[in-house]
């Protein structure tokens, strides 16, 4: 790794790239929330500010991109450091994908559907991601998008598939996290009472509400024996108490 690795930052650089990755972190946050709140079918927009996104959003996006980004820097570090372009084996691959471009894109939308069709859920939101996010990453490498910002060829692969794959990664996320709680494989549940619904004392866990999470001043829980959606307030003076549930065997 050398010292060039990041070009030194100009006013216009940064003028250049700072409001689109504005753009870019805030649409990275909504799809996480439509990935966790579609299955519920909730709008949680109509009751979040862009602030609340942000701080809703930051550490479940945050941890999940961390095991990307470790498995991508022990891969940097695993191989030649020599460019990708002057590598003869990416030299090689390089020209066979173009001259069968057509071929190897409906070849790979077609492993894609596959994986959507025959993979088991859990499977699929973690390989759809990096599915997705590699002809996204050829592309914008193609455009050289981040030619300004990033010197070094290895850096620059290595940043743009990070870029790529996190929209798809964070709606996966969510879209997990939201499952696992539907399926009853890892969710908060309420044990104090909620609008008038008497929780506490149940010793059936699977049947206490499941709590989704908060929105402003809206407290979201899930009844799971009637599939009812509980919207609530929380009330001056009042604790709400929540216990963790995980199914260990999934």
């Amino acid at each position: 790794m050398t010292g060039e690795s990041i070009t030194k930052p100009t006013n216009h650089t940064l003028s250049t790239y700072a409001y689109p990755f504005s753009l870019y972190f805030i649409a990275v946050a909504t799809l996480y929330l439509w990935g966790y709140w579609s299955p519920f079918n909730v709008n949680i927009l109509e009751y979040l500010t862009i602030t609340d996104i942000v701080k809703i959003t930051a550490l479940p996006i945050t941890s999940a991109l961390a095991f990307i980004v470790v498995a991508v820097i022990l891969g940097e570090f695993s191989r030649s450091k020599k460019p990708i372009s002057e590598s003869g084996t990416a030299a090689f691959i390089g020209t066979f994908l173009y001259n069968n471009s057509r071929l190897v894109s409906l070849l790979y939308a077609i492993g894609v559907m596959l994986v959507l069709l025959l993979a088991p859920s859990n499977m699929a939101r973690g390989v759809i991601p990096v599915l997705l996010a590699i002809p996204l990453s050829c592309y914008l490498s193609h455009i050289r998008l981040f030619h300004n910002l990033i010197s070094s060829e290895n850096h620059r692969w290595m940043f743009t598939y990070l870029f790529s794959i996190l929209p798809f990664l964070a709606f996966s996320h969510g879209n997990g996290a939201a499952y696992a709680i539907l399926n009853g494989e890892k969710y908060d549940y309420a044990l104090s009472v909620i609008d008038g619904i008497q929780t506490l004392g149940s010793n059936d866990i699977s049947r206490q509400p499941r709590f989704l999470g908060h929105a402003g001043d809206h407290l979201f829980f899930w009844e799971p024996q009637k599939a009812l959606l509980i919207i609530s307030r929380p009330k001056e003076g009042k604790s709400l108490i929540l216990r963790r549930y995980e199914n260990k065997q999934n």
